[in-house]
């Protein structure tokens, strides 16, 4: 099972619009991870890259609201993704 079909099965009770919405910010970081070369099913994301997922939004010009829901989204993913391997270079 992938990702985007764990993160959408969490999402079950929630309106039409914000579970749209939790999809979305799924694939902009899905996105994010791909250009910064990690993948989300495989690569732990350290404290390091959240801050430069963040960093980016707010560069982009994406509202408060819009980076909160985003981190949001990101919570509820690492409640999906493997923890990382003891010695990994991301942490």
């Amino acid at each position: 099972m992938s990702i985007e079909q764990d993160v959408a099965a969490r999402l079950v009770g929630l309106s039409d619009a914000s579970r749209r919405a939790y999809l979305g910010d799924l694939a902009d970081l899905t996105q994010w991870c791909e250009a910064h070369g990690l993948d989300l099913q495989h690569d732990p994301l350290s404290g390091r890259h959240v801050f430069a997922y963040v960093l980016g939004l707010a560069r982009a010009g994406r509202t408060q609201s819009t980076i909160r829901r985003r981190l949001t989204a990101l919570r509820r993913i690492a409640t999906i993704a493997p923890p990382p391997p003891q010695n990994s270079p991301l942490i």
